[in-house]
Formats: C-alpha cells, sequence, structure tokens
C-alpha cells in the first residue's frame, strides 16, 4: 500500500521470515522473525521471548477516508516511536523500523543506531521521509500492507504507517500472557472484520535470537553430563542452524537474476515446437485455483510429512491438537500446519485427510460428523472426507454410513508407501460411490498438484471399500514375503552359523 502513485525505488516484500530475518541481520539487530501459525497460548509460549508482531492483511478501504473498524483508539500524543509510511512499497520496512524504535536497549548496527536517534526528535510524517530517503536501507504491495503490534510503556499499540496516529488498544495486565493476551485479542478482531472463510493473512513474530541460549544451555549441559538434555538441545541448534541454510538458499534465489535462463527455456520449447502448447497449457493453469484449504489429522510421522509437502506447495494445510500430544503439536508447527478449530476446519476446509493411528479412525469420524451436523444449515457446503487409514473394508463402510446424511463426501482412501522424503513421495489411491466421482477428480487433483502421486480407483464395479481393499492386500504381500524370506533364511542356516551369526 502507499499514499500517492509515484515512483519510489522500494521493492516489494514477501511476507517472508527469511526476508525479515536477512534484514535484521543486516541493521546489525540479534533478534530474528518466524511465522506463526497460530495465538494459541502453546505456540506463543515456544518462541518466547517475543518482542512484536508483523502481521499482514489484505487492505479494504470501507469508508470514506479508507480505513477500517479495527478497535482501539487513536493517541496524537503516542510519545514511542511512529513513522509515516510516504512511498510506495516501503511498508514491510516501516513495520520493521516501528518495531524497533520502540524496543529498549536494542543493540543495532551503527548506521540504523544513528538514523533512529536523529528521526526521533521528527514529527512521523518527517520521520517517514528520512527512513525512506535511506538509500543505504533500501538497498540492504499492491493490496497488501504490513502493520506492527507491540507494548510500548505498558500499552500495546498498532503502529500503522498509513494512519496519522499510533493506534492504542489498552494497557495489559503484566501477570500471565501480559501483552500477548492484548495482542491476540486485537489481531483476532481485526481477523473477525473480514468475511468468513477468508485467509488472506500473514502473522510474523519478532523475537529473541534463540541460538546464543541454545549453545549456552548446550555447554552447561555437556560440562554436567547430562548426555539426554545435551542431546534435546544440540537438536533444537541443528533444526535452527537448519531453517538458516534454508533462508539463505531461499534468498540468494530471490536476489539471482533468472532472465537469461528462461529466456534459454523459451528458446528451447521454441525450437522443440512446444512453446505454443505450453503457453496454451499455462493458461489454463492460470484460470484454475492455485490453492487450497486442506485439514490434515493428525501430525504423525506420516501426517506431518504430508503436511509439509502440502504446505510447500502452496495451499493452507489446517490441523487440530486437541488432545494430541507436545511432539505431535511441535511436528505440526515445523511442517507449516496451523491449528484451527473444529468449526473453522469444517467451514473452510475443501478436504480433510483423516491419517491418524487406525483405532482412532471412527473416533475422528464422529467428531467431524458432530462438528458438520451443529453447522446452521445455511452454512452448509460439502466437505470431502478422505479416510487414507490402514483399516478394513468393514470399518471403511461403517464410516462412510455415519455421513450417509451429512454434508460431507466420503472418500475410501489409502496410502501406500512412506512418509513423503526429499524427492520420494508415496502413492494416495481413493474410490468412492459412483455418484462422487467428481469430488474423487477433485481430491486427485488438489493431491496431484501438489506433488503427491494420487490414483483413482474408478470404472465399472468401483465402489468404497476398494482402496481399504488394496491397502489390505498390500500390506499382507509386504509383510508376508517379509515373514516367508525370514522363514526362509533361518530354515536354511545350520544351527551352529546362526549361532555364530
Amino acid at each position: 500500500m502507499s499514499v500517492d502513485d509515484e515512483t519510489s525505488g522500494w521493492q516489494l516484500t514477501e511476507s517472508d521470515p527469511g526476508v525479515f530475518s536477512e534484514l535484521l541481520k543486516s541493521l546489525g539487530v540479534s533478534l530474528i522473525v518466524d511465522d506463526l501459525y497460530s495465538l494459541d497460548s502453546d505456540s506463543l509460549s515456544a518462541l518466547q521471548p517475543l518482542r512484536a508482531f508483523i502481521f499482514l492483511f489484505k487492505w479494504i478501504p470501507t469508508s470514506s477516508d479508507g480505513t477500517t473498524q479495527r478497535g482501539g483508539t487513536d493517541d496524537p500524543d503516542f510519545a514511542g516511536f511512529f513513522a509515516h509510511q510516504v512511498v510506495n512499497n516501503a511498508c514491510a520496512t516501516l513495520a520493521v523500523l516501528n518495531a524497533l524504535g520502540n524496543i529498549p536497549s536494542l543493540a543495532t548496527g551503527p548506521q540504523l543506531a544513528e538514523l533512529l536517534q536523529f528521526a526521533r526528535s521528527l514529527d512521523p510524517q518527517t520521520r517517514g521521509l528520512v527512513i525512506t530517503s535511506s538509500d543505504w536501507l533500501r538497498e540492504t504491495e499492491d493490496a497488501y500492507h504490513f502493520v506492527v503490534y507491540l507494548p510500548v510503556m505498558g500499552a500495546l499499540y498498532e503502529l500503522d504507517g498509513l494512519k496519522p496516529h499510533a493506534l492504542r488498544h489498552g494497557a495489559f495486565d503484566e501477570s500471565g500472557e501480559g501483552w500477548l493476551k492484548t495482542a491476540r485479542e486485537a489481531i483476532e478482531a481485526r481477523i473477525n472484520t473480514y468475511p468468513v472463510g477468508a485467509l488472506e493473512f500473514s502473522l510474523l513474530a519478532l523475537r529473541d535470537d534463540p541460538l546464543p541460549s541454545l549453545q549456552s544451555q548446550l555447554e552447561h549441559y555437556q560440562a554436567t553430563g547430562d548426555s539426554s538434555s545435551a542431546s534435546e538441545v544440540f537438536s533444537k541448534i541443528s533444526n535452527e542452524n537448519a531453517k538458516r541454510e534454508r533462508w539463505a538458499f531461499e534468498n540468494s534465489l530471490r536476489r539471482h537474476n533468472h532472465v537469461g535462463l528462461v529466456q534459454a527455456l523459451l528458446l528451447a520449447l521454441a525450437k522443440g515446437g512446444k512453446l505454443l502448447a505450453a503457453e496454451e497449457d499455462a493458461r489454463k493453469a492460470m484460470k484454475e485455483p492455485i490453492m487450497s484449504v486442506i485439514a490434515l489429522i493428525a501430525a504423525g510421522a506420516m501426517g506431518a510429512a504430508v503436511g509439509r509437502k502440502l504446505v510447500e506447495a502452496g495451499n493452507t494445510v489446517l490441523t487440530n491438537p486437541e488432545g494430541r500430544s507436545d511432539a505431535t503439536r511441535s511436528r505440526a508447527a515445523e511442517a507449516g500446519m496451523i491449528n484451527a478449530s473444529w468449526a473453522d476446519i469444517v467451514q473452510k476446509a475443501d478436504i480433510l485427510l483423516s491419517i491418524v493411528p487406525p483405532r482412532d479412525a471412527v473416533a475422528l469420524a464422529k467428531r467431524v460428523l458432530n462438528e458438520v451436523t451443529s453447522r446452521p444449515t445455511a452454512e452448509k457446503r460439502p466437505l470431502i472426507f478422505a479416510d487414507c487409514n490402514a483399516i478394513n473394508v468393514d470399518t471403511v463402510k461403517t464410516i462412510a454410513g455415519l455421513f450417509a446424511d451429512a454434508a460431507v463426501v466420503f472418500l475410501d482412501g489409502c496410502i501406500i508407501g512412506g512418509p513423503p522424503s526429499g524427492n520420494y513421495v508415496p502413492t494416495f489411491y481413493a474410490s468412492a460411490d459412483p455418484k462422487d466421482e467428481p469430488s474423487l477428480k477433485q481430491f486427485e487433483g488438489i493431491i496431484g498438484k501438489s506433488g503427491i502421486k494420487a490414483r483413482v480407483l474408478n470404472g465399472d464395479g468401483a465402489d468404497i471399500g476398494d482402496a481399504s481393499a488394496l491397502k489390505m492386500s498390500y500390506a499382507g504381500l509386504s509383510k508376508g514375503i517379509t515373514g516367508l524370506f525370514t522363514t526362509i533364511i533361518l530354515g536354511t542356516m545350520p544351527s551352529r552359523e546362526f549361532e555364530t551369526f
């Protein structure tokens, strides 16, 4: 967003933690930015200490002055640091600086320290001009806009460079969750002003870099001989380093000029007589929805790996942590899955994938059925429920019967193979009642476009139970062969050789 149409030289900033973290590093600030997929207490406590939230939202004017009803009160006497956005595309950098300028005793690089010190004596409009005129800062959003929420002098403030004043959301109680509770309420209220089902938001958490603290913990545990705790901390350090390596690689791709590569590929397609066909395919793809909302229950070894693959393909993946272990919650967060209520899941998801221990398959189906039937009739739209568990045909048909009179399309699914890893992906098979073949095709399209192999079992005689029968046959065959080979090996070994072995 911008307040004018002048060319500013500022580039659009992607809402990506790696981009923001590299910006902070270049400014000499020992903070990082992480994606935040939920505002629940567990998610927030895992990222402590938190300094601020950076909120990206779709800017929709709803009144003559372009403001929205978002709560809080204007504070023209705000004594903290607040700069206006005065040029195109600078809202992300303004959000970061409006946050950094209000964090007490923050160590920064010399250029930023000098800039902040100079700008503090200026009014918000002039601050914005000074900041966006800094060539070094520009070098180191159409309808999308960044704002920042953070605590300043005992109250929660929203700093939006397009607004004349800082917005005060009230004082907060220092006990308990402190400012995080007030921030959660303000952000959720902001989200609720948008149409039901809207997912055009992104929330980033500005927090202390955990690596120095983790390194100190590792040294302590190694010195005291606590190998178990040392191993746990070492794993966290490895995950953090892997994340930063991924950020560095992705940022290098963003900076690289790919024009030459694209030109060479287009020439190769033209010489091979395939350019026009590729263009037509691209036009068709542009008309189709790129991203789907998929619910995945739950984040076990298979579920988390599938969820990560779906997220990487651009889908929004919802999950519900109710009754799940800390390890499951952690896997879901690392995979990029978003915690959501059951009401949100059945209302927003295009497809729900049931990937749970077989003993939980029926219970999960009943939980979903209860939520679906409790919705007002006006809100009901068919939910595709794909049971992908290793259960027998009778159990599958029992689950299908539960949904017979509900606004749910049931698919009998199975997964052949192990969890996705690297270039390896398993194959999803699915079958359905013949009348539900369009939903079967939709399932195949969404899963297939996400980089996972998808095969539908249709045609004459195909029905619910086919995919589960395939899974049972595959499991029996693979486990039977293992047992047979083991028996053959043991049977052909002389006793003494077996003892030696």
